[in-house]
């Protein structure tokens, strides 16, 4: 018992103030925590590299376009560039996808693939082959509204 005494009194002399530790750490050449900023936090650091780019979205790795989903949505758009005198220009093209699952709120899959969805439901056949009908005639209509 005695020597569980001892020990106990050698440990609390020997425990250092957790200030000291820390002043003791940052004066080391090559320590692990960031430069101190003026409010007392830690600096920022910049970000190292350039992030991945998001790889192209497919059929073998994005399952809302398998079939597709009929809860996907791609649009792709017009968007204002800018020109030489500053007046808005539309000479660029902007892709989106979405997913309307929850009906009040898309949620943005631009920037996102989805591997796997407990919502995915593929459109049917027959919904394809209207979709695909309707196209037609609305690139037909657009056509005779051009030449006319």
């Amino acid at each position: 018992m005695i020597d569980d005494e001892d020990e106990r009194e050698r440990d609390a002399d020997e425990e250092e103030d957790p200030i000291e530790l820390l002043d003791e750490l940052m004066r080391q050449d090559g320590s692990a925590l960031p430069p101190i900023s003026p409010d007392g936090g830690f600096a920022p650091q910049p970000i190292a590299g350039e992030p991945a780019p998001i790889p192209e979205a497919t059929v073998e790795n994005m399952i809302c376009m398998a079939g597709p989903c009929e809860h996907y949505i791609e649009m792709e758009s017009w968007f204002p560039s800018g020109n030489v005198e500053g007046s808005p220009g539309y000479d660029a093209r902007e892709s989106v996808r979405y997913c309307d699952r929850l009906r009040s709120a898309h949620i943005s899959l631009t920037d996102e693939l989805v591997f796997k969805c407990s919502a995915w439901r593929p459109i049917c056949t027959e919904e394809k082959a209207q979709r695909e009908k309707d196209r037609g005639i609305l690139v037909e209509f657009r056509a005779k509204g051009q030449n006319a």
